[in-house]
């Protein structure tokens, strides 16, 4: 019975992730936030979901007090930021530290803010690097390889952000996101009002 509930709770994840990757955009949920708010939530949520291994895992933040707030979907955003942490979470295992950050590119003027989380976990394989972000390529036993795939199209496509990957074998990995500040322009050019 534990096995296939474990199963289900599986096909269900893999459904999920299949129903997030395809979602069209939703111009109307689109809100003002403060991204410095946002990572708690996640460090949160994390610390929920590993809180067996929280203990040994730590996370640290330094956070921009002067970044201006963006507009962004709060709910899409936590989806990516979350996949992020886990994966680090998931890569260091049983013990490590994840860094996040949040910076501005410009101080005298922001056009965009950064997060960089930052993990010493075992790294990423050179062979792998270029396959990151194709849907369903994975190298856990249980993942649907779709986390990094719904984070790139959530950051580039649905909020014309970046989103790129820096890794070295039993050095860590660290993921730097960038995202505009201003209203967000959707997928047919127009700024919304």
């Amino acid at each position: 019975m534990k096995i296939i509930q474990e199963e289900i709770q599986h096909l269900n994840r893999f459904v999920q992730d299949c129903l997030d990757f395809v979602r069209p955009l939703s111009p109307s949920r689109f809100i003002e936030v403060e991204i410095n708010q946002v990572i708690p939530s996640v460090i949160s949520l994390v610390s929920h979901m590993f809180e067996e291994s929280s203990k040994k895992l730590r996370i640290t933040t330094e956070m921009d007090p002067s970044l201006p707030k963006i507009y962004v979907n709060y709910d899409e955003i936590m989806r990516a930021f979350l996949n992020i942490t886990k994966n680090a979470f998931e890569a260091m295992d049983k013990e490590g530290e994840l860094s996040i950050k949040t910076y501005s590119k410009s101080k005298s003027h922001p056009e965009s803010i950064g997060v960089l989380f930052v993990d010493n976990g075992p790294g990423i394989k050179q062979e792998n690097m270029e396959n990151l972000f194709n849907p369903f390529f994975t190298t856990k036993l249980w993942g649907t390889g779709l986390g990094l795939p719904i984070c790139r199209r959530i950051i580039v496509e649905r909020h014309h952000g970046r989103i790129h990957i820096a890794s070295e074998e039993n050095k860590g990995t660290t993921v730097t996101v960038e995202l505009p500040v201003g209203k967000p322009i959707h997928t047919d050019g127009v700024k919304s009002s």
